[in-house]
């Protein structure tokens, strides 16, 4: 994910504190949000840009360095959460790779409506596998057939 991207789309929520401190500094309004609120919330959204920038440089590592294995999905649980109108699925999986014994994994993925005809029990699907921390992966939903779409 492109960073500049990521704080252009945080700016706003970023600067909301200033902002709304700012009118009522300027305005002279007396409420009972104090300097200390703002400074809370200006924080608590920083926080949630870091854990994004984080997340995203975690599977760009794993996209660069992993391992590509198969995944054959051996349970699909509705957690009833949905994440950017996506339904969230937690998957059991067993991942097989080159070299390796095959192991079960856990995974919390979003997964697009055209998708979830392939998020069935028995599926194989592509993977790709941290090599430092095999338990974190990244379900590649496009074929081979399809990397020429947009």
């Amino acid at each position: 994910m492109d960073y500049k991207k990521l704080l252009i789309r945080f700016l706003p929520f970023l600067l909301l504190p200033v902002l709304l401190f700012g009118i009522n500094y300027m305005t002279g309004v007396k409420t009972t949000t104090g300097f200390g609120t703002y400074i809370i919330i200006g924080v608590v959204m920083f926080s949630v840009l870091i854990f994004f920038v984080i997340k995203s440089r975690q599977q760009q590592h794993i996209l660069q360095t992993g391992i590509r294995g198969k995944a054959k999905v051996i349970a699909v649980d509705d957690t009833g959460r949905q994440v950017n109108f996506k339904p969230q699925l937690l998957f059991t999986l067993l991942v097989t790779m080159p070299g390796k014994d095959p192991y079960e994994v856990k995974h919390l993925a979003s997964v697009d409506y055209f998708n979830l005809t392939r998020a069935q029990i028995g599926a194989e699907l592509n993977v790709m596998v941290d090599q430092d921390k095999p338990d974190r992966i990244i379900i590649e939903w496009q074929d081979s057939t399809d990397k020429n779409k947009p």
